[in-house]
């Protein structure tokens, strides 16, 4: 499965959160907003030399849904640069804010050569309900299965403190936990109506 982070405010807990991922001796995929990005340069270094995988969130958090097909590619296109200015590296994954897609949010992705990544675990971390509620959510939800997308967000109030007891409890249960690249068949599958990967026959 793969462990993600959408990372748009802050980093008040990334310190944590990067020490418990080393810890466990796992990579995870960030996916960066461009407007985080030029407020923090160093930290966006620091994730890519610790060998986490950087992605694309766009560069301004607001919901694609309502922009127009170049305007979401110049979003995309923003963060994009942002990310190569910092480290040299191009990713292909995007995540919208919110999650929030449409046909010209996939096609303006498509056109700017990158794969549109979702999630099928979410922690619901945002909302704050409590750290073993999160712990509980994550560790038992129906979704919970081999080729799993785990979302969580920077900046929340228990996330960094849930996180080790939800790697270990993952662990436990005999998951291997990696970054998105890992996980995703770019080729040769296909996607069920649930979201599923499945390899072709």
């Amino acid at each position: 499965m793969a462990l993600t982070f959408d990372i748009a405010t802050g980093t008040d807990d990334l310190e944590q959160i990067l020490e418990t991922l080393e810890k466990h001796q796992v990579k995870a995929t960030f996916f960066l907003l461009g407007s985080w990005i030029r407020h923090w340069p160093e930290e966006v270094k620091r994730l890519y030399d610790a060998g986490h995988e950087l992605a694309n969130h766009g560069d301004h958090h607001v919901d694609y849904t309502e922009l127009g097909l170049e305007e979401c590619k110049q979003e995309i296109l923003g963060a994009q640069e942002e990310i190569r200015q910092q480290t040299g590296f191009t990713t292909d994954l995007f995540r919208p804010p919110y999650g929030s897609y449409n046909n010209t949010v996939m096609q303006a992705a498509e056109q700017c050569g990158y794969e549109t990544i979702q999630w099928s675990v979410d922690s619901l971390d945002w909302k704050e309900y409590g750290k073993e509620e999160m712990i509980e959510r994550v560790l038992k939800h129906s979704q919970l299965q081999n080729g799993a997308i785990l979302l969580f967000h920077n900046n929340t109030k228990y996330t960094a403190q849930a996180l080790d007891a939800i790697l270990t409890g993952l662990e436990e249960q005999g998951y291997h936990i990696g970054t998105v690249s890992d996980l995703i068949l770019k080729e040769g599958g296909y996607i069920d109506s649930q979201g599923r990967q499945h390899p072709s026959s």
